[in-house]
């Protein structure tokens, strides 16, 4: 989870609620993160398996979807008043923004490499300090001024790109890896 990364987001999707609301954002969004993340550790290998999926699938599908995220809030549609009317602190920012496929095939690999316990604990620490760094981001935001923050915005538009892309990008190799 990059909550920092995350934070331009974030605050471009909050833009004009009030505090209130942010906070009820973020933590929906965290407990979204969580619940999803906390489900592909006991299920995700058997939920992979049952509908014929492997890691390099999963791997690109999000990537796709986090590159349309990326395109979308890089050219401003996702702050559209439309965009304001529904609930986005599942979707898109429960999922894929903070727990995306990174998160959820590294909660698969660490729930089998160190158990439940560990693993779930580190989670929840992991989404309390995210939690932290968006309910600070108004504070963040006071810090920085807006157009730095629109600024950043955009740049971390062209990151989320790349990371999409890379996203893709091993989950083909992944699969051309598969068939060797």
């Amino acid at each position: 989870m990059d909550a920092i990364g995350l934070l331009p987001f974030y605050l471009s999707l909050t833009m004009g609620l009030s505090p209130g609301e942010r906070r009820k954002v973020v933590w929906e969004g965290i407990l979204t993160a969580f619940l999803i993340s906390t489900l592909f550790a006991f299920f995700g290998q058997l939920f992979f398996e049952i509908l014929g999926l492997n890691l390099g699938d999963f791997m690109i599908a999000g990537g796709i979807f986090l590159l349309l995220i990326s395109i979308l809030t890089f050219t401003e549609t996702l702050q559209t008043q439309e965009m304001k009317s529904q609930n986005f602190s599942i979707v898109p920012l429960g999922t894929p923004l903070l727990a995306g496929p990174a998160v959820l095939t590294t909660t698969i690999m660490l729930s089998s490499l160190y158990g439940y316990i560990i693993t779930l604990s580190a989670l929840a620490v992991v989404c309390l300090l995210s939690a932290l760094i968006l309910l600070w981001g108004d504070w963040i935001k006071e810090l920085l001024g807006e157009g730095l923050m629109k600024g950043i915005s955009k740049v971390a538009s062209l990151l989320l790109a790349s990371i999409a892309i890379m996203l893709m990008r091993k989950g083909i190799e992944l699969i051309i890896h598969s068939f060797r």
